[in-house]
């Protein structure tokens, strides 16, 4: 059975890299909008959406069964250009193919709770502060519980036909979008899963973060790599103090 991996990549965010190991198995694609140059195994996949570039990733990240190319297979394994393939993913399909289920992903690698993500996203400086509060206020008005759990989104495996699959990846995406200006994929999933009582497969801790079998984070553009550098040791510590004098609230 063949299997697609996938890539999305807009605005020149990132740049894609050859897998260190190639699957006969797998077709790569790499869907992008002409702003980088792609090198094989992938194939080079132009897209053209009435979106922001943001949000071009995050609808095919989102609903690959949407897509004319990708809905023909029955497994699908998104990768985040952020991340280099390390190996031929044999392990991974074996897995996603013989388990029941249809979404596989890794657990977060620090937190088990979007109301704190909401506070992280603000902190690294990813949301505005009235996103930040009108996201955690609709989130504790429906009742949503603290430390309900986190996954990752950079890495999402699936059986993409399935029936159960599509009902949360559509849900998943209209949470997104309409998420109170934050638009953070982890947080809109972590929402659906809990509003629809839905249950996805957890793959333990990111290996691209942690093992690195399979996946390995990669370094940013030197000029992004700057500005999260900057977000981390300058804005985002100011941010906590002034959380701490109660100057910011964040409720």
């Amino acid at each position: 059975m063949k299997v697609a991996v996938y890539t999305c990549i807009t605005n020149s965010y990132d740049s894609v890299i050859s897998p260190k190991i190639i699957n006969p198995n797998i077709d790569y694609y790499c869907f992008n909008d002409g702003s980088i140059k792609v090198k094989q195994p992938w194939i080079d996949i132009l897209i053209n959406e009435n979106l922001s570039p943001k949000d071009i990733n995050r609808k095919l990240k989102l609903q690959p069964h949407l897509n004319e190319i990708l809905n023909k297979y029955e497994l699908t394994i998104y990768v985040d250009g952020s991340i280099e393939i390390l190996s031929n993913l044999q392990n991974l399909i074996d897995i996603m193919y013989l388990t029941d289920g249809h979404t596989f992903l890794y657990n977060h690698n620090f937190r088990n709770c979007i109301l704190e993500e909401c506070i992280e996203c603000y902190l690294s400086n990813k949301v505005s502060l009235i996103s930040c509060r009108k996201m955690r206020k609709h989130l504790e008005i429906e009742g949503m519980s603290a430390g309900f759990g986190m996954f990752e989104a950079g890495v999402i495996l699936r059986k993409s036909k399935s029936i159960d699959c599509i009902f949360l990846m559509d849900k998943w995406w209209d949470n997104y979008m309409n998420s109170f200006g934050v638009k953070r994929d982890q947080i809109a999933l972590m929402y659906t899963l809990w509003k629809y009582k839905l249950n996805v497969n957890s793959l333990g801790l990111p290996d691209f973060h942690n093992g690195h079998q399979h996946f390995k984070l990669k370094t940013s553009h030197k000029n992004i790599f700057f500005k999260q550098v900057f977000n981390w040791w300058v804005r985002r510590p100011i941010r906590i103090l002034l959380i701490y004098l109660n100057i910011i609230k964040i409720a």
